[in-house]
C-alpha cells in the first residue's frame, strides 16, 4: 500500500501579471479562510508557500491578527519558513541567497516556528550550490518541481549532493505544486493515480493540494473520503504535513544520491533564455547586490575599529526590500508592465538608498579624520585583497591645473580625461554678471595606486602650472595585447603566444518571436552581423590607459515582419569604449545602444582562441562546467521534452570557455551566455519582446507560459530605451578558478572615493547639506580586519556587522578539491565558527593571528564570527 500525504498549501506569487498592490487585497481575504480553517480543525496544517514576506507584508496591514497568527504558528498549524521570498536560484548571489533564508527563519522564529525545509516549488532551475546552502543553516531536506533530467533520475525521491559532503533528502513535485488540485476538482480516480505514481518508488509519497493564489478547500476531508474508498492502486490518502512526510521518507533505503544543477526541461518547462527578459532591472539588481556586499557591509565593519556603530537595523531594512525583488518572477522579469513598473522602482529605491547611505558614511568618516586638510583625496578599499588597479575619479579644484602626491611626498600619476570649468555662485539667466571668483574646475581622473586589503589612503591635491594631456594614437597597446582596426573589424593580438584572434569582438542581432519566458527563433529570420565600418573612432593614450571610443549607428528592421522582408527602417545608436591598463591583461569595454526596435535579440560575441567540449561560470558558491552540446538537441521532441534544450545558460559574473588558452568574460548586470562554435562566448545583451506569453514557438511548442487563456501585451519588455553594458574579457593559459574570481572582484567593485572639497556642492544629493564630523576625530586606518591575500583556497564572500562588536565573515573553498590547510588573517579579537544562523559550532573558537584552518572540503562555505576590536 502507498500512503499518500496530502498537505495544504497555496503558491502566493507575490506580483506577477498583478501587482503586489493587487495581491495583498486577495491575501488578506484568504488568510480570513486559512484562519477559520485551522482554529475550526477543518484543516490540520497549512502551508503558506514557505516565504514570509507575504505574512509580513499582512501582519502590517491588518496588526490585529497577529496575536492568533502568533499561536497558529507556535502549535504549527500554519507553518511558514524558511525562505523571505521565493528566490530565483541561478542569477541571484550567493550572499542574497544566504541573507534570503537568514531573515525568512529569523523572522519564522520571532513569530514562534520556522519550518524547516527547503521549499522552492516553482524556481526556474535548481543550483547546484544548494544543498551546501542549505545545510549551512541546518536544513536536511528539500522539495522543487523544476529541472530533474529524466536521464539522470526517473524517480521523485533522491538525496541532492555537493561535492563538499552537503546533502538534503530531496521529493521531486514532478507534477508541480498544483496537481493535488485534482482530488477536489475530479472523480476520476484511476486517470489521477497513475499520474502521480508515476516515478513513485517509495512507501510514503506526497501530493500538493494547493495552487497559485488558490482559495482554502474546506472540502478536503469528504474528498480523501472518496478517493479511499476508490483507489484502484491501494493508495491510502490523509491529511499530512510536509515535517510529518520526511521523517517517513527518511526511513527508505537504497535512494539513488545525485550531484549538480538541476536545469533540464523533459519533465517541466525551465526557461533556458529567462535571463535575458528585462536586462534593465537584472542590471540594476546586480548593482545593488555588488555595493551592499562589497561595499557598504564591508565599510560598516571598517568603521567598526575606527570606533564607528553599524546601522545594522537599517542595513536589514534595506536587504528585506532587495529581497522583494528576488522572487523567481520578479527576478526573471516575466511579468506585467504594472508589476514590472513596480519591480523597476523598488530597485530604484534600494539602488537610491543604498548608494546615499555608502556615500553619507564615506563623507561622515572622512571628514572626520584626525589630520585631513581641504583638498585631499581619500581612498578606501572594501575587499580583502591587495589592489594595483587604475581608478577613475572626479575632483574639484578651484585651480585648472594639479598634481597628485602621496603620504611620502612622492608624485602619484594620473590621466586627465576632461576638464570641465563650473560655476558655483547663484544662477542667473545672464551669465555675464557671473563672478569670476566663483569658478571651479572639474576634472575626471584615472589615478594608479596599491591599496593593502581593507585599507585607506590618503592623497593630497597641489595646484601646479601644467597638466598632461592624453594624446592621440593608432593602437590600443600594453605587455598582453594589441588592439588594431581594420575596415570597421576589431583584431586582437595576445602577445602571451603570439596569436592573432581576428574580428575578436562584434554584434549580432536575431529576430526573437519568443515572450518574456523564452527567446524563440522566427523562421524565418535573418541574423545580422553588425561591425563598425562607419563608426567615428576616437583613439586616446594616455600614461596609464590607452582607450578607443567607437561612435556609430547600425540599421535593423523595427519588427519580425520588417524582418521576414528585408526592410531595415531603424538607426540603433551605439557607442563602444574599450579601455586598456598598462599592466592589467583584462579588457575593459562599456557599450551603450538606443534600441529603437522590437522582436530581437542582441547579443555581443566574443572570439577565442581555442575550442573545448564544456564552459566554466560561477554560481553562488562556486563554478560549474556545462557542456556546449547538451544530450537530446536534436531529438528533443521526440524525448519529449517541454522545450528546445539550446545551451543557453545562466552566469553570475563571469564565463570562461574552456581551461586551455581561456577566454573569460566579465560582467556587470549580463546574466546569460552561449558558447559558439565550441570557441566563442555569445553574451546576450537584452532580448526585447511585446508579450508576457506566446504559445506555440519553435522553442517551446504548446500552451503559452504564463497565463495560457490570455495574451497579456508588454510594450514595456520591448526595451525601446537607451541601456548600457559593461564586460571585459581576458586571455590565459589555464583556469584557475580563485584567480578568475579574485579577478572579477577587482574589475566589478570600485575603491570608495572623497574629496574634501566645498567648491562642488553637487557631488551627490546630500552634498549640498552641512553635516557635522564625528564627535571626535578619527584616526586613520591602519590595520586590515581581513587580510586575504595568502589565502591558497578561500574565497571571499561577504563581510557584514552582526551588532556593534560582532560582524560575520563568509568564505569559501575555489577549488574543487579538499585543502589540508589554509590561513585567515585577521585582527579581532577572537574569530570563532558557526552556521549560517551564526549559531557557534563547537570547538571553533581561536583568537590566533592569523587562524589556521584545516580539512577544507571541496567549494565548502565557511562561516565565522569575529568580535572586532
Amino acid at each position: 500500500m502507498k500512503k499518500m500525504h496530502v498537505y495544504s498549501h497555496t503558491h502566493w506569487d507575490y506580483e506577477w501579471y498583478f501587482t503586489a498592490s493587487e495581491s495583498i487585497i486577495q491575501l488578506i481575504y484568504h488568510m480570513d479562510e486559512v484562519i477559520s480553517a485551522l482554529e475550526s480543525g477543518t484543516l490540520k496544517t497549512y502551508l503558506l508557500d514557505s516565504q514570509v514576506s507575504i505574512l509580513e507584508e499582512y501582519l502590517n496591514m491588518m496588526p490585529e491578527k497577529e496575536p492568533v497568527v502568533r499561536k497558529l504558528v507556535e502549535e504549527g498549524k500554519l507553518m511558514i519558513g524558511p525562505w523571505y521570498t521565493q528566490s530565483d536560484e541561478l542569477i541571484i548571489s550567493g550572499e542574497s541567497l544566504a541573507r534570503n533564508l537568514w531573515y525568512g527563519i529569523s523572522y519564522a522564529r520571532e513569530l514562534g516556528n520556522c519550518m524547516m525545509i527547503g521549499y522552492l516549488p516553482d524556481s526556474f532551475g535548481q543550483s547546484k550550490d544548494m544543498p551546501k546552502l542549505y545545510n549551512g543553516f541546518d536544513i536536511r531536506e528539500a522539495l522543487f518541481w523544476r529541472g530533474v533530467p529524466n536521464d539522470v533520475c526517473k524517480q521523485r525521491e533522491f538525496y541532492w549532493h555537493n561535492t563538499d559532503g552537503s546533502a538534503v533528502l530531496c521529493y521531486h513535485i514532478r507534477d508541480g505544486y498544483f496537481y493535488g488540485g485534482n482530488l477536489i476538482y475530479t472523480d476520476d480516480v484511476d486517470k489521477v493515480e497513475n499520474r502521480v505514481l508515476n516515478g513513485a518508488s517509495t512507501t510514503h509519497q506526497l501530493l500538493p493540494l494547493g495552487g497559485d493564489q488558490r482559495y482554502v478547500d474546506f472540502n478536503l476531508q469528504e474528498r480523501l473520503s472518496y478517493y479511499n474508498e476508490r483507489s484502484t492502486h491501494d493508495i491510502q490518502y490523509f491529511e499530512s504535513d510536509l515535517e510529518s512526510f520526511f521523517k517517513e521518507l527518511r526511513e527508505e533505503e537504497g535512494l539513488p544520491q545525485i550531484t549538480g544543477e538541476f536545469i533540464d526541461a523533459s519533465v517541466s518547462k525551465i526557461h533556458h533564455s529567462i535571463y535575458s527578459s528585462r536586462y534593465d532591472h537584472k542590471q540594476l539588481n546586480d548593482i545593488i547586490e555588488r555595493r551592499i556586499i562589497y561595499q557598504l557591509e564591508p565599510f560598516m565593519v571598517m568603521q567598526m575599529q575606527m570606533g564607528i556603530k553599524p546601522k545594522t537595523s537599517l542595513l536589514r531594512k534595506l536587504w528585506k526590500k532587495v529581497l522583494l525583488n528576488h522572487a523567481h518572477d520578479s527576478a526573471c522579469g516575466c511579468n506585467s508592465d504594472a508589476t514590472n513598473d513596480a519591480i523597476l522602482q523598488r530597485l530604484r529605491d534600494c539602488d537610491q538608498m543604498s548608494s546615499m547611505l555608502l556615500d553619507y558614511q564615506v563623507r561622515k568618516l572622512s571628514e572626520s579624520i584626525e589630520g585631513i586638510r581641504e583638498q585631499d583625496l581619500v581612498f578606501y578599499n572594501t575587499l580583502p585583497y591587495t589592489r594595483d588597479d587604475v581608478y577613475q575619479v572626479s575632483v574639484s579644484t578651484k585651480a585648472r591645473h594639479f598634481r597628485i602626491v602621496d603620504e611620502a611626498g612622492c608624485e602619484v600619476v594620473y590621466d586627465c580625461l576632461g576638464t570641465q570649468r563650473v560655476y558655483s555662485g547663484s544662477i542667473r539667466r545672464d551669465p555675464s554678471v557671473y563672478d569670476e571668483d566663483l569658478y571651479y574646475y572639474q576634472s575626471d581622473i584615472r589615478i594608479a595606486m596599491t591599496m593593502r586589503p581593507m585599507s585607506m589612503r590618503i592623497l593630497h591635491l597641489e595646484a601646479c602650472e601644467h597638466t598632461e594631456q592624453l594624446q592621440e594614437c593608432s593602437a590600443l597597446e600594453n605587455t598582453f595585447y594589441k588592439i588594431t582596426m581594420e575596415n570597421g573589424s576589431l583584431r586582437l593580438l595576445d602577445k602571451a603566444n603570439g596569436k592573432v584572434v581576428e574580428d575578436f569582438l562584434y554584434v549580432e542581432d536575431s529576430g526573437d518571436e519568443g515572450d518574456t519566458y523564452d527567446y524563440s527563433w522566427p523562421a524565418p529570420d535573418h541574423i545580422y552581423t553588425l561591425h563598425f565600418q562607419d563608426a567615428q573612432a576616437e583613439w586616446k593614450h594616455g600614461a596609464l590607459a590607452e582607450t578607443l571610443v567607437l561612435h556609430g549607428a547600425w540599421q535593423l528592421p523595427e519588427n519580425l515582419q520588417e524582418r521576414a522582408d528585408g526592410k531595415c527602417s531603424q538607426d540603433i545608436a551605439y557607442t563602444l569604449c574599450i579601455q586598456l591598463h598598462q599592466a592589467s591583461d583584462v579588457l575593459q569595454c562599456e557599450m551603450t545602444i538606443d534600441n529603437t526596435a522590437m522582436e530581437h535579440r542582441m547579443r555581443v560575441i566574443l572570439r577565442g582562441l581555442s575550442s573545448s567540449s564544456c564552459s566554466i561560470a560561477d554560481t553562488p558558491f562556486g563554478t560549474i562546467q556545462r557542456a556546449h552540446d547538451p544530450k537530446h538537441m536534436e531529438d528533443w521532441k521526440e524525448a519529449g521534452y517541454r522545450e528546445e534544450p539550446t545551451p543557453i545558460y545562466p552566469m553570475l559574473h563571469h564565463v570562461s570557455n574552456g581551461t586551455n588558452q581561456v577566454l573569460t568574460c566579465f560582467c556587470k548586470g549580463i546574466k546569460e551566455y552561449e558558447i559558439l562554435k565550441h570557441t566563442d562566448i555569445a553574451l546576450t545583451l537584452f532580448r526585447s519582446v511585446p508579450l508576457l506569453g506566446r504559445p506555440d514557438l519553435n522553442r517551446r511548442p504548446g500552451i503559452a507560459s504564463g497565463n495560457e487563456f490570455k495574451y497579456i501585451p508588454t510594450p514595456k519588455s520591448e526595451l525601446r530605451q537607451t541601456m548600457s553594458f559593461s564586460f571585459a574579457l581576458c586571455l590565459r593559459n589555464g583556469y584557475d578558478a580563485m584567480e578568475v574570481q579574485k579577478t572579477w572582484l577587482r574589475y566589478a567593485n570600485d575603491v570608495l572615493f572623497y574629496q574634501l572639497q566645498e567648491v562642488n556642492r553637487f557631488v551627490n544629493t546630500q552634498k549640498y547639506f552641512v553635516t557635522h564630523p564625528y564627535p571626535n576625530a578619527v584616526k586613520p586606518l591602519h590595520s586590515a580586519i581581513l587580510d586575504m591575500d595568502k589565502s591558497d583556497c578561500l574565497q571571499f564572500s561577504s563581510l557584514y556587522p552582526l551588532d556593534d562588536k560582532q560582524a560575520i565573515l563568509r568564505v569559501y573553498n575555489s577549488r574543487n578539491e579538499m585543502v589540508k590547510e589554509d590561513s585567515l588573517c585577521y585582527t579581532g579579537e577572537t574569530i570563532q565558527q558557526t552556521n549560517m544562523l551564526h549559531e557557534p559550532l563547537a570547538d571553533c573558537e581561536a583568537e590566533q593571528h592569523p587562524v589556521t584552518l584545516s580539512s577544507i572540503q571541496p567549494e565548502e562555505i565557511r562561516t565565522y564570527k569575529i568580535i572586532v576590536k
